[in-house]
Protein backbone atom coordinates (compact mmCIF):
# COMPACT_ATOMS: atom_id res chain seq x y z
CA UNK A 1 0.00 0.00 0.00
CA UNK A 2 1.09 3.55 -0.68
CA UNK A 3 -1.32 5.34 1.67
CA UNK A 4 -1.06 4.22 5.27
CA UNK A 5 -2.87 7.12 6.93
CA UNK A 6 -5.96 9.29 6.43
CA UNK A 7 -5.89 12.80 7.93
CA UNK A 8 -9.28 14.51 8.12
CA UNK A 9 -10.31 18.04 9.04
CA UNK A 10 -13.24 18.20 11.44
CA UNK A 11 -15.54 21.18 10.83
CA UNK A 12 -16.84 21.22 7.26
CA UNK A 13 -15.18 17.90 6.31
CA UNK A 14 -15.85 15.14 8.80
CA UNK A 15 -18.64 17.14 10.42
CA UNK A 16 -21.43 19.29 9.02
CA UNK A 17 -22.65 21.95 11.45
CA UNK A 18 -20.83 20.08 14.21
CA UNK A 19 -22.56 16.75 13.52
CA UNK A 20 -20.92 13.59 12.14
CA UNK A 21 -23.03 11.12 10.17
CA UNK A 22 -23.29 7.59 11.64
CA UNK A 23 -22.49 6.28 8.15
CA UNK A 24 -19.21 8.21 8.23
CA UNK A 25 -18.26 6.77 11.61
CA UNK A 26 -19.05 3.28 10.27
CA UNK A 27 -16.85 3.82 7.19
CA UNK A 28 -13.91 4.96 9.33
CA UNK A 29 -14.43 2.07 11.71
CA UNK A 30 -14.16 -0.31 8.75
CA UNK A 31 -11.01 1.45 7.52
CA UNK A 32 -9.27 1.56 10.90
CA UNK A 33 -7.79 -1.98 10.89
CA UNK A 34 -5.67 -1.19 7.80
CA UNK A 35 -4.91 2.56 8.11
CA UNK A 36 -3.89 5.09 10.72
CA UNK A 37 -6.54 7.76 11.28
CA UNK A 38 -5.67 11.32 12.30
CA UNK A 39 -8.19 14.06 13.05
CA UNK A 40 -6.83 17.55 12.34
CA UNK A 41 -8.72 20.57 13.61
CA UNK A 42 -8.51 24.16 14.76
CA UNK A 43 -10.58 23.30 17.80
CA UNK A 44 -9.26 22.80 21.31
CA UNK A 45 -9.32 19.30 22.81
CA UNK A 46 -12.07 19.87 25.45
CA UNK A 47 -14.56 21.35 22.99
CA UNK A 48 -13.72 18.64 20.45
CA UNK A 49 -14.38 15.89 23.02
CA UNK A 50 -17.74 17.50 23.75
CA UNK A 51 -18.67 17.78 20.06
CA UNK A 52 -17.43 14.33 19.00
CA UNK A 53 -17.18 11.72 21.79
CA UNK A 54 -15.90 9.06 19.35
CA UNK A 55 -12.33 10.43 19.36
CA UNK A 56 -11.05 6.93 20.20
CA UNK A 57 -11.69 6.14 16.56
CA UNK A 58 -8.53 8.11 15.77
CA UNK A 59 -4.90 7.16 16.44
CA UNK A 60 -3.97 10.81 16.92
CA UNK A 61 -5.71 14.16 17.07
CA UNK A 62 -3.96 17.32 15.92
CA UNK A 63 -5.72 20.22 17.61
CA UNK A 64 -5.41 24.00 17.80
CA UNK A 65 -4.55 24.25 14.11
CA UNK A 66 -1.35 22.22 14.49
CA UNK A 67 -0.11 23.44 17.87
CA UNK A 68 -1.17 20.38 19.92
CA UNK A 69 -1.23 16.60 19.45
CA UNK A 70 -3.44 14.27 21.49
CA UNK A 71 -3.35 10.50 21.84
CA UNK A 72 -6.91 9.34 22.57
CA UNK A 73 -5.70 5.90 23.70
CA UNK A 74 -3.48 7.31 26.47
CA UNK A 75 -4.94 10.75 27.03
CA UNK A 76 -1.50 12.32 26.55
CA UNK A 77 -1.56 15.90 25.25
CA UNK A 78 1.63 17.33 23.75
CA UNK A 79 1.96 21.06 23.14
CA UNK A 80 4.09 21.88 20.08
CA UNK A 81 3.99 25.66 20.51
CA UNK A 82 4.41 28.09 23.39
CA UNK A 83 1.40 29.62 25.16
CA UNK A 84 0.26 33.03 23.92
CA UNK A 85 2.07 35.94 25.59
CA UNK A 86 0.14 37.89 28.23
CA UNK A 87 0.75 41.17 26.43
CA UNK A 88 -1.14 39.91 23.37
CA UNK A 89 -4.10 38.80 25.46
CA UNK A 90 -4.11 42.08 27.35
CA UNK A 91 -4.08 44.06 24.12
CA UNK A 92 -7.04 42.06 22.75
CA UNK A 93 -9.00 42.59 25.96
CA UNK A 94 -8.28 46.31 25.82
CA UNK A 95 -9.71 46.35 22.28
CA UNK A 96 -12.85 44.50 23.52
CA UNK A 97 -12.11 41.49 21.30
CA UNK A 98 -13.86 38.32 22.49
CA UNK A 99 -11.46 35.35 22.33
CA UNK A 100 -10.67 31.96 23.80
CA UNK A 101 -7.30 30.34 24.43
CA UNK A 102 -5.96 26.80 24.42
CA UNK A 103 -2.48 25.46 25.05
CA UNK A 104 -1.14 27.75 22.33
CA UNK A 105 -3.98 29.06 20.18
CA UNK A 106 -5.87 32.31 20.45
CA UNK A 107 -9.28 31.78 18.81
CA UNK A 108 -11.57 34.60 17.79
CA UNK A 109 -14.10 35.43 15.08
CA UNK A 110 -14.40 37.78 12.16
CA UNK A 111 -14.44 40.76 11.89
CA UNK A 112 -11.93 40.99 14.75
CA UNK A 113 -9.00 39.85 12.61
CA UNK A 114 -8.22 43.53 12.00
CA UNK A 115 -7.77 44.07 15.74
CA UNK A 116 -5.57 40.95 15.87
CA UNK A 117 -3.35 42.14 13.01
CA UNK A 118 -2.98 45.55 14.67
CA UNK A 119 -2.06 44.03 18.06
CA UNK A 120 0.50 41.64 16.53
CA UNK A 121 2.12 44.42 14.50
CA UNK A 122 2.28 46.95 17.31
CA UNK A 123 3.69 44.41 19.78
CA UNK A 124 6.26 43.15 17.24
CA UNK A 125 5.20 39.51 17.61
CA UNK A 126 6.11 36.78 15.14
CA UNK A 127 2.60 35.35 14.90
CA UNK A 128 0.54 33.90 12.06
CA UNK A 129 -3.14 34.51 11.48
CA UNK A 130 -5.14 31.64 9.94
CA UNK A 131 -8.74 31.49 8.82
CA UNK A 132 -11.43 28.83 8.73
CA UNK A 133 -14.27 30.64 7.04
CA UNK A 134 -15.51 32.88 9.90
CA UNK A 135 -13.07 31.57 12.52
CA UNK A 136 -9.76 33.38 13.11
CA UNK A 137 -6.80 31.63 14.76
CA UNK A 138 -3.57 33.17 16.10
CA UNK A 139 -0.49 30.98 16.55
CA UNK A 140 3.29 31.43 16.78
CA UNK A 141 4.86 31.53 13.31
CA UNK A 142 5.75 28.15 11.87
CA UNK A 143 2.83 26.21 13.30
CA UNK A 144 0.18 24.99 10.86
CA UNK A 145 -1.94 21.93 10.33
CA UNK A 146 0.89 20.56 8.16
CA UNK A 147 3.53 20.83 10.91
CA UNK A 148 1.19 19.37 13.53
CA UNK A 149 0.23 16.50 11.25
CA UNK A 150 3.87 15.72 10.46
CA UNK A 151 4.60 15.56 14.19
CA UNK A 152 1.66 13.22 14.80
CA UNK A 153 2.60 10.98 11.88
CA UNK A 154 6.21 10.88 13.10
CA UNK A 155 4.93 9.47 16.40
CA UNK A 156 3.26 6.77 14.31
CA UNK A 157 6.40 6.13 12.24
CA UNK A 158 4.87 7.50 9.04
CA UNK A 159 5.69 10.14 6.46
CA UNK A 160 3.12 12.72 5.29
CA UNK A 161 3.83 11.42 1.78
CA UNK A 162 2.12 8.19 2.79
CA UNK A 163 -0.97 10.01 4.01
CA UNK A 164 -4.16 11.24 2.35
CA UNK A 165 -5.39 14.59 3.68
CA UNK A 166 -8.94 15.91 3.40
CA UNK A 167 -10.20 19.43 4.07
CA UNK A 168 -12.58 22.22 3.18
CA UNK A 169 -11.24 25.57 4.41
CA UNK A 170 -8.42 28.10 4.18
CA UNK A 171 -6.42 26.61 7.05
CA UNK A 172 -6.32 23.20 5.30
CA UNK A 173 -4.05 24.35 2.44
CA UNK A 174 -0.76 23.47 4.13
CA UNK A 175 -1.99 20.03 5.17
CA UNK A 176 -3.26 19.06 1.72
CA UNK A 177 -0.09 20.24 -0.01
CA UNK A 178 2.22 18.41 2.42
CA UNK A 179 0.62 14.99 2.01
CA UNK A 180 0.91 12.36 -0.68
CA UNK A 181 -2.63 13.09 -1.86
CA UNK A 182 -4.64 16.19 -0.99
CA UNK A 183 -8.43 15.97 -1.36
CA UNK A 184 -10.97 18.78 -1.12
CA UNK A 185 -14.58 17.93 -0.39
CA UNK A 186 -17.24 19.40 -2.66
CA UNK A 187 -18.13 22.13 -0.17
CA UNK A 188 -14.53 23.39 0.08
CA UNK A 189 -13.67 27.05 -0.47
CA UNK A 190 -12.73 27.82 -4.11
CA UNK A 191 -9.00 28.33 -3.47
CA UNK A 192 -8.67 24.95 -1.76
CA UNK A 193 -10.44 23.20 -4.63
CA UNK A 194 -7.89 24.73 -7.00
CA UNK A 195 -4.83 23.65 -5.00
CA UNK A 196 -6.04 20.15 -4.08
CA UNK A 197 -4.99 17.13 -6.12
CA UNK A 198 -8.61 15.99 -6.22
CA UNK A 199 -11.96 17.68 -5.58
CA UNK A 200 -14.80 15.31 -4.79
CA UNK A 201 -18.37 15.62 -6.01
CA UNK A 202 -19.54 14.64 -2.52
CA UNK A 203 -19.31 17.00 0.44
CA UNK A 204 -18.71 16.70 4.16
CA UNK A 205 -19.04 13.18 5.59
CA UNK A 206 -20.21 11.66 2.33
CA UNK A 207 -16.88 12.65 0.81
CA UNK A 208 -15.03 11.08 3.72
CA UNK A 209 -16.99 7.87 3.20
CA UNK A 210 -16.08 7.83 -0.50
CA UNK A 211 -12.38 8.16 0.32
CA UNK A 212 -12.48 5.60 3.15
CA UNK A 213 -14.06 2.94 0.96
CA UNK A 214 -11.71 3.84 -1.91
CA UNK A 215 -8.72 3.19 0.36
CA UNK A 216 -10.18 -0.15 1.39
CA UNK A 217 -10.97 -1.13 -2.20
CA UNK A 218 -7.76 -0.26 -4.08
CA UNK A 219 -5.67 2.28 -2.15
CA UNK A 220 -7.33 5.08 -4.17
CA UNK A 221 -5.65 4.03 -7.40
CA UNK A 222 -8.25 5.85 -9.46
CA UNK A 223 -7.69 9.17 -7.67
CA UNK A 224 -3.94 8.68 -7.22
CA UNK A 225 -3.28 9.45 -10.91
CA UNK A 226 -4.23 13.07 -10.18
CA UNK A 227 -1.59 13.54 -7.49
CA UNK A 228 0.80 16.44 -7.94
CA UNK A 229 3.41 14.35 -6.15
CA UNK A 230 5.15 13.01 -9.23
CA UNK A 231 8.80 12.63 -10.20
CA UNK A 232 10.02 14.83 -13.05
CA UNK A 233 12.22 12.89 -15.48
CA UNK A 234 13.00 15.79 -17.82
CA UNK A 235 11.44 18.14 -20.36
CA UNK A 236 9.98 17.32 -23.76
CA UNK A 237 8.79 20.02 -26.18
CA UNK A 238 9.02 22.57 -23.40
CA UNK A 239 6.76 20.62 -21.02
CA UNK A 240 7.82 18.64 -17.93
CA UNK A 241 7.59 14.86 -18.21
CA UNK A 242 6.56 13.09 -15.02
CA UNK A 243 6.32 9.57 -13.72
CA UNK A 244 4.08 8.46 -10.89
CA UNK A 245 5.56 7.91 -7.44
CA UNK A 246 3.59 4.68 -7.29
CA UNK A 247 5.30 1.47 -8.44
CA UNK A 248 7.42 3.08 -11.17
CA UNK A 249 10.62 1.22 -12.08
CA UNK A 250 12.84 3.49 -14.18
CA UNK A 251 15.81 1.94 -15.98
CA UNK A 252 18.59 4.41 -16.89
CA UNK A 253 20.97 3.14 -19.58
CA UNK A 254 23.83 4.53 -21.62
CA UNK A 255 27.50 4.12 -22.39
CA UNK A 256 30.20 4.66 -19.78
CA UNK A 257 30.63 8.38 -19.20
CA UNK A 258 27.27 9.28 -20.79
CA UNK A 259 26.04 10.95 -17.60
CA UNK A 260 23.94 8.21 -16.01
CA UNK A 261 25.17 8.88 -12.48
CA UNK A 262 24.87 12.66 -12.94
CA UNK A 263 21.25 12.13 -13.92
CA UNK A 264 20.61 9.75 -11.02
CA UNK A 265 22.22 12.22 -8.60
CA UNK A 266 19.82 14.88 -9.84
CA UNK A 267 16.88 12.53 -9.32
CA UNK A 268 18.12 11.77 -5.79
CA UNK A 269 18.42 15.48 -5.03
CA UNK A 270 14.86 16.08 -6.24
CA UNK A 271 13.47 13.21 -4.17
CA UNK A 272 15.21 14.29 -0.97
CA UNK A 273 14.20 17.93 -1.48
CA UNK A 274 10.56 16.84 -1.83
CA UNK A 275 10.70 14.86 1.42
CA UNK A 276 10.89 11.37 -0.05
CA UNK A 277 13.03 8.68 1.52
CA UNK A 278 15.52 7.09 -0.86
CA UNK A 279 17.90 4.20 -0.27
CA UNK A 280 20.84 4.19 -2.70
CA UNK A 281 22.95 1.11 -3.37
CA UNK A 282 26.30 2.48 -4.58
CA UNK A 283 28.97 -0.05 -5.63
CA UNK A 284 31.45 2.52 -7.01
CA UNK A 285 31.21 5.52 -4.69
CA UNK A 286 29.37 7.86 -7.08
CA UNK A 287 26.91 9.05 -4.43
CA UNK A 288 29.19 9.26 -1.40
CA UNK A 289 29.77 13.01 -1.26
CA UNK A 290 28.05 14.67 1.67
CA UNK A 291 24.52 15.83 0.91
CA UNK A 292 21.98 17.47 3.23
CA UNK A 293 19.44 14.94 4.43
CA UNK A 294 21.39 11.91 3.15
CA UNK A 295 23.47 9.65 5.39
CA UNK A 296 26.35 7.59 4.01
CA UNK A 297 26.93 4.12 5.44
CA UNK A 298 29.96 2.03 4.50
CA UNK A 299 33.44 2.79 3.19
CA UNK A 300 36.39 1.19 1.48
CA UNK A 301 37.31 -0.60 4.71
CA UNK A 302 33.88 -1.12 6.24
CA UNK A 303 31.19 -2.69 4.06
CA UNK A 304 27.66 -1.79 5.18
CA UNK A 305 25.08 -4.26 6.42
CA UNK A 306 21.32 -4.01 6.12
CA UNK A 307 21.19 -3.61 9.90
CA UNK A 308 23.46 -0.55 9.71
CA UNK A 309 20.92 1.17 7.42
CA UNK A 310 17.91 0.51 9.61
CA UNK A 311 18.23 3.48 12.04
CA UNK A 312 18.16 5.87 9.08
CA UNK A 313 15.24 4.14 7.35
CA UNK A 314 13.23 4.25 10.57
CA UNK A 315 13.22 8.06 10.32
CA UNK A 316 10.50 9.17 7.85
CA UNK A 317 12.85 11.65 6.14
CA UNK A 318 16.00 9.55 6.50
CA UNK A 319 17.59 8.91 3.10
CA UNK A 320 20.77 6.84 3.04
CA UNK A 321 23.53 5.74 0.65
CA UNK A 322 24.97 2.25 1.12
CA UNK A 323 28.58 2.52 -0.08
CA UNK A 324 29.73 -0.91 -1.28
CA UNK A 325 33.20 0.12 -2.46
CA UNK A 326 34.80 -2.06 0.21
CA UNK A 327 32.50 -5.05 -0.29
CA UNK A 328 33.34 -8.16 -2.25
CA UNK A 329 30.91 -9.59 -4.80
CA UNK A 330 29.44 -12.17 -2.44
CA UNK A 331 28.80 -9.52 0.23
CA UNK A 332 27.24 -7.19 -2.34
CA UNK A 333 24.77 -9.79 -3.54
CA UNK A 334 23.84 -10.88 -0.01
CA UNK A 335 23.43 -7.23 0.98
CA UNK A 336 21.10 -6.55 -1.95
CA UNK A 337 18.82 -9.53 -1.38
CA UNK A 338 18.71 -8.69 2.33
CA UNK A 339 17.84 -5.08 1.49
CA UNK A 340 15.02 -6.14 -0.83
CA UNK A 341 13.58 -8.28 1.96
CA UNK A 342 13.87 -5.54 4.60
CA UNK A 343 12.62 -2.77 2.29
CA UNK A 344 9.64 -4.91 1.31
CA UNK A 345 8.66 -5.47 4.94
CA UNK A 346 9.11 -1.78 5.74
CA UNK A 347 7.02 -0.72 2.77
CA UNK A 348 4.16 -2.92 3.93
CA UNK A 349 4.33 -1.37 7.40
CA UNK A 350 5.18 2.27 6.64
CA UNK A 351 5.18 2.80 2.85
CA UNK A 352 8.94 3.52 2.97
CA UNK A 353 11.55 3.65 1.63
CA UNK A 354 9.74 5.53 -1.11
CA UNK A 355 12.47 4.84 -3.68
CA UNK A 356 15.29 2.33 -4.14
CA UNK A 357 18.17 3.46 -6.35
CA UNK A 358 20.61 0.80 -7.58
CA UNK A 359 23.69 1.97 -9.46
CA UNK A 360 25.91 -0.35 -11.53
CA UNK A 361 22.92 -2.68 -11.42
CA UNK A 362 24.52 -5.29 -13.68
CA UNK A 363 26.87 -6.08 -10.78
CA UNK A 364 23.96 -6.84 -8.46
CA UNK A 365 20.79 -7.71 -10.35
CA UNK A 366 22.04 -10.59 -12.49
CA UNK A 367 19.89 -13.68 -12.76
CA UNK A 368 20.07 -16.31 -10.02
CA UNK A 369 17.61 -18.15 -7.81
CA UNK A 370 18.19 -15.96 -4.75
CA UNK A 371 17.18 -12.84 -6.69
CA UNK A 372 14.21 -14.51 -8.36
CA UNK A 373 12.93 -15.61 -4.96
CA UNK A 374 13.39 -12.13 -3.47
CA UNK A 375 11.66 -10.34 -6.33
CA UNK A 376 8.76 -12.77 -6.35
CA UNK A 377 8.01 -11.92 -2.71
CA UNK A 378 9.26 -8.31 -2.66
CA UNK A 379 8.84 -6.46 -6.00
CA UNK A 380 11.09 -3.49 -6.66
CA UNK A 381 8.24 -1.00 -6.17
CA UNK A 382 9.49 2.52 -6.86
CA UNK A 383 13.03 2.05 -8.14
CA UNK A 384 15.67 3.73 -10.28
CA UNK A 385 18.06 1.22 -11.84
CA UNK A 386 21.26 2.46 -13.49
CA UNK A 387 23.45 0.30 -15.73
CA UNK A 388 25.71 0.29 -18.74
CA UNK A 389 24.79 -3.35 -19.48
CA UNK A 390 20.99 -3.76 -19.40
CA UNK A 391 21.27 -7.13 -21.11
CA UNK A 392 23.01 -8.45 -17.97
CA UNK A 393 19.95 -7.78 -15.79
CA UNK A 394 17.80 -10.68 -14.68
CA UNK A 395 14.56 -11.22 -16.62
CA UNK A 396 12.69 -10.89 -13.32
CA UNK A 397 14.08 -7.35 -13.05
CA UNK A 398 13.37 -6.35 -16.65
CA UNK A 399 9.78 -7.56 -16.38
CA UNK A 400 9.17 -4.95 -13.67
CA UNK A 401 10.61 -2.00 -15.62
CA UNK A 402 7.95 0.60 -16.50
CA UNK A 403 10.12 3.32 -18.09
CA UNK A 404 13.50 3.44 -19.82
CA UNK A 405 15.67 6.57 -19.99
CA UNK A 406 18.34 6.03 -22.67
CA UNK A 407 21.20 8.52 -22.57
CA UNK A 408 23.36 9.67 -25.45
CA UNK A 409 23.51 7.03 -28.23
CA UNK A 410 21.74 4.28 -26.26
CA UNK A 411 18.67 4.05 -28.51
CA UNK A 412 19.81 0.68 -29.97
CA UNK A 413 19.70 -0.66 -26.41
CA UNK A 414 16.01 0.26 -26.27
CA UNK A 415 15.38 -1.94 -29.29
CA UNK A 416 17.26 -4.81 -27.68
CA UNK A 417 15.29 -4.36 -24.48
CA UNK A 418 12.03 -4.51 -26.41
CA UNK A 419 13.11 -7.84 -27.90
CA UNK A 420 14.05 -9.17 -24.46
CA UNK A 421 10.67 -8.07 -23.08
CA UNK A 422 8.77 -9.55 -26.02
CA UNK A 423 7.15 -6.26 -27.05
CA UNK A 424 7.41 -4.33 -30.35
CA UNK A 425 10.38 -1.99 -30.66
CA UNK A 426 9.33 1.65 -30.33
CA UNK A 427 9.91 4.19 -33.08
CA UNK A 428 12.76 6.40 -31.84
CA UNK A 429 12.76 10.14 -32.27
CA UNK A 430 15.91 12.06 -33.18
CA UNK A 431 18.38 12.72 -30.38
CA UNK A 432 20.26 15.49 -32.12
CA UNK A 433 19.05 18.22 -29.78
CA UNK A 434 18.34 16.13 -26.69
CA UNK A 435 20.43 14.16 -24.25
CA UNK A 436 18.05 11.25 -23.77
CA UNK A 437 15.09 9.22 -24.98
CA UNK A 438 12.23 8.16 -22.74
CA UNK A 439 10.31 4.98 -23.45
CA UNK A 440 7.24 4.02 -21.46
CA UNK A 441 7.56 0.25 -21.86
CA UNK A 442 5.00 -1.05 -24.32
CA UNK A 443 4.33 2.31 -25.96
CA UNK A 444 4.89 2.46 -29.75
CA UNK A 445 7.20 5.51 -29.69
CA UNK A 446 9.89 7.08 -27.55
CA UNK A 447 9.99 10.70 -26.42
CA UNK A 448 12.96 13.03 -26.74
CA UNK A 449 13.96 14.14 -23.27
CA UNK A 450 16.00 17.14 -22.21
CA UNK A 451 17.60 16.20 -18.88
CA UNK A 452 20.05 19.09 -18.59
CA UNK A 453 18.01 20.67 -15.80
CA UNK A 454 18.22 17.51 -13.70
CA UNK A 455 21.83 16.33 -14.04
CA UNK A 456 24.25 17.30 -11.27
CA UNK A 457 28.04 17.43 -11.70
CA UNK A 458 30.07 14.79 -9.93
CA UNK A 459 33.38 12.96 -10.05
CA UNK A 460 32.86 9.48 -11.48
CA UNK A 461 33.36 6.65 -8.98
CA UNK A 462 34.86 9.17 -6.55
CA UNK A 463 34.82 6.99 -3.44
CA UNK A 464 36.16 3.97 -5.32
CA UNK A 465 39.04 5.97 -6.77
CA UNK A 466 39.64 7.80 -3.50
CA UNK A 467 39.54 4.93 -0.99
CA UNK A 468 39.10 1.60 -2.78
CA UNK A 469 41.80 -0.78 -3.93
CA UNK A 470 42.13 -0.25 -7.69
CA UNK A 471 44.01 -3.52 -8.07
CA UNK A 472 47.40 -4.15 -9.68
CA UNK A 473 46.30 -2.86 -13.08
CA UNK A 474 44.76 0.37 -11.79
CA UNK A 475 47.30 1.38 -9.16
CA UNK A 476 50.14 3.87 -9.57
CA UNK A 477 53.72 2.65 -9.05
CA UNK A 478 56.35 5.10 -7.82
CA UNK A 479 59.85 4.20 -9.06
CA UNK A 480 62.48 5.74 -6.82
CA UNK A 481 65.10 7.25 -9.09
CA UNK A 482 68.46 5.48 -9.09
CA UNK A 483 67.17 2.40 -7.27
CA UNK A 484 65.08 -0.69 -7.93
CA UNK A 485 62.56 0.31 -5.22
CA UNK A 486 58.90 0.44 -6.35
CA UNK A 487 56.05 1.67 -4.14
CA UNK A 488 52.41 1.03 -5.03
CA UNK A 489 49.66 3.63 -4.47
CA UNK A 490 46.40 1.64 -4.39
CA UNK A 491 44.05 4.64 -4.83
CA UNK A 492 44.05 8.39 -5.37
CA UNK A 493 44.35 9.35 -1.69
CA UNK A 494 47.12 6.83 -1.17
CA UNK A 495 48.80 8.42 -4.20
CA UNK A 496 48.49 11.90 -2.63
CA UNK A 497 49.97 10.66 0.65
CA UNK A 498 52.95 8.99 -1.01
CA UNK A 499 53.45 11.97 -3.30
CA UNK A 500 54.57 14.00 -0.25
CA UNK A 501 57.39 11.54 0.52
CA UNK A 502 59.16 11.33 -2.84
CA UNK A 503 62.32 13.24 -3.66
CA UNK A 504 62.87 15.62 -6.55
CA UNK A 505 64.58 13.01 -8.74
CA UNK A 506 61.57 10.68 -8.47
CA UNK A 507 59.20 13.59 -9.14
CA UNK A 508 61.11 14.58 -12.27
CA UNK A 509 61.39 10.99 -13.45
CA UNK A 510 57.61 10.54 -13.50
CA UNK A 511 56.72 14.03 -14.68
CA UNK A 512 59.16 13.94 -17.59
CA UNK A 513 57.49 10.73 -18.76
CA UNK A 514 53.99 12.13 -18.19
CA UNK A 515 53.20 9.27 -15.81
CA UNK A 516 51.08 11.24 -13.35
CA UNK A 517 48.85 12.83 -15.99
CA UNK A 518 48.55 9.57 -17.92
CA UNK A 519 47.47 7.60 -14.82
CA UNK A 520 44.96 10.25 -13.78
CA UNK A 521 43.54 10.45 -17.29
CA UNK A 522 43.45 6.74 -18.18
CA UNK A 523 42.98 4.94 -14.86
CA UNK A 524 41.23 7.52 -12.70
CA UNK A 525 39.44 9.01 -15.73
CA UNK A 526 39.74 12.51 -14.32
CA UNK A 527 40.65 14.91 -17.12
CA UNK A 528 40.63 17.94 -14.83
CA UNK A 529 43.13 16.39 -12.45
CA UNK A 530 45.29 15.20 -15.36
CA UNK A 531 45.50 18.80 -16.57
CA UNK A 532 46.48 19.91 -13.06
CA UNK A 533 49.27 17.32 -13.10
CA UNK A 534 50.51 18.66 -16.44
CA UNK A 535 50.45 22.21 -15.08
CA UNK A 536 52.32 21.08 -11.95
CA UNK A 537 55.07 19.61 -14.12
CA UNK A 538 55.81 23.09 -15.43
CA UNK A 539 56.32 24.59 -11.95
CA UNK A 540 60.08 25.16 -11.45
CA UNK A 541 60.11 24.34 -7.75
CA UNK A 542 59.16 20.67 -7.40
CA UNK A 543 57.73 21.09 -3.88
CA UNK A 544 55.38 23.78 -5.20
CA UNK A 545 54.43 21.43 -8.04
CA UNK A 546 53.75 18.64 -5.55
CA UNK A 547 51.57 20.95 -3.46
CA UNK A 548 49.64 22.06 -6.52
CA UNK A 549 48.84 18.48 -7.51
CA UNK A 550 48.04 17.40 -3.95
CA UNK A 551 45.70 20.35 -3.39
CA UNK A 552 43.90 19.48 -6.62
CA UNK A 553 43.38 15.92 -5.40
CA UNK A 554 42.06 17.02 -2.01
CA UNK A 555 39.70 19.54 -3.58
CA UNK A 556 38.12 16.87 -5.81
CA UNK A 557 38.21 13.78 -3.61
CA UNK A 558 37.89 14.97 0.00
CA UNK A 559 34.83 16.53 1.57
CA UNK A 560 37.26 18.90 3.38
CA UNK A 561 39.92 20.23 1.00
CA UNK A 562 42.22 21.08 3.93
CA UNK A 563 42.11 17.53 5.29
CA UNK A 564 45.33 15.84 6.27
CA UNK A 565 45.89 12.48 4.65
CA UNK A 566 47.22 9.53 6.57
CA UNK A 567 47.37 5.84 5.83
Amino acid sequence: MRYLALAIDFDGTLAQDGHVRPETVAALDELKPTRRLVLVTGRRIPELESAFPELSLFDRVVAENGAVTFNPATGVVRALAAPPPDMLLERLRAANVPFETGHAIVALWAPHETDAFTAIAELGLEYWVSFNKGAVMLLPAGHTKATGLESALHELGLSPLNAVAMGDAENDHSMLVSCGLGIAVANAVPALRLSADVTLTAGHGEGVEEVAYGLIRDDLRGLDANSNRRLRLGISDGEPVYVSNSEAVVLVIGASGAGKSSYALGILNALVSAGYQAVVVDPEGDYCDEKPGVAIVGSAVWPPTVESLQPFIHEPRGSVVACLVGAGQAHRRAFLTGLLHYAGEQREATGRPHWLMIDEAHQLLYDAQDLRTSLERWPLGNALIVTVYPEALAPAVLQQVTHVVALSDASPEVDRLAVMLGVPSPVSESETTHRALLWAVGEPTTTSLDISGICLPHTRHARKYAEGDLGPGGSFYFHQAGTDRVTRARNILDFATRLQTIDEATWRFHQDRGDFARWLRECIRDETLAEIAEAAAAVPDFRSGQSKLREGILARYCSRPDAELSR
